[in-house]
């Protein structure tokens, strides 16, 4: 009985360590199995934050070069305000060099000079005054010397075109007789001499273009009115040559 009693509770000792063991192999494979759901859950959240994260960089980017853009733009109105500055500050200094010019030139029968206020001049309302361009004139002191209605007047621009064109072709040109104007207003040789500013324009300042395109083409709307259009662009060709 005894034997039997201790084969029992060995055999209930052996039971129990089974049980035991198989407990803990349960507690591992649930350790194991919440182990893979927390790696596959974190690589779940990783591969949705990843577009976020990319798109958060493509804001950057797009903002970086937005704000760089913006950044040029002023940078360029700066330098056009600027721009703007000194052309009206040149324009200014040539006023007052023209203005101081014009009263320095000595009228024809005339001692004193247009400044001088001890001899008064009388000029008719048809008469004009203006003081010659210098051969070194810019392009400012070009379109400055152009009178009101778009004529440039053959004394005031003679020292310019002879030192661009050759004098013996500039004088054949101003000595033609067979060329008429239709406005008495204007004379021939000052319409040859716009011509011949026109010209010279185009040959010699093709870059600041911008800067003479109105005064030009405002001259030869007057030039082809007083002479034709054909014989204007006969004129324009015939200078080209020279």
């Amino acid at each position: 009985t005894q034997k039997r009693r201790k084969v029992k509770e060995e055999s209930e000792k052996e039971e129990l360590s089974d049980d035991d063991d198989d407990e803990e192999e349960d507690q591992e494979e649930n350790v194991a199995t919440q182990l893979n759901s927390r790696n596959n859950r974190s690589k779940e959240i990783k591969s949705q934050l990843a577009p976020s994260v990319w798109t958060r960089e493509e804001t950057k980017q797009s903002r970086s070069s937005k704000i760089s853009k913006n950044a040029d733009k002023k940078e360029k109105k700066m330098r056009k305000l600027k721009k703007m500055d000194s052309n009206q500050n040149k324009l200014e200094e040539n006023k007052q060099e023209i203005i101081s010019r014009s009263e320095a030139t000595p009228v024809p029968g005339l001692s004193a000079g247009l400044g001088s206020a001890k001899a008064p001049i009388s000029l008719s309302k048809k008469e004009i005054i203006v003081a010659p361009i210098l051969p070194s004139a810019g392009v400012l002191e070009i379109a400055q010397g152009q009178l009101v209605s778009g004529l440039w007047k053959k004394a005031q621009v003679y020292a310019l075109v002879t030192q661009t064109f050759p004098n013996n072709k500039v004088d054949d040109l101003f000595s033609q007789t067979s060329i008429k104007s239709s406005d008495a207003k204007y004379s021939v040789e000052d319409l040859l001499a716009t011509v011949l500013i026109l010209v010279l324009l185009e040959r010699q300042f093709t870059k600041e273009s911008t800067e003479w395109m109105l005064c030009a083409r405002k001259a030869k709307k007057l030039v082809q009115k007083s002479l034709g259009v054909e014989e204007t662009n006969k004129l324009i060709e015939q200078i080209e040559q020279f």
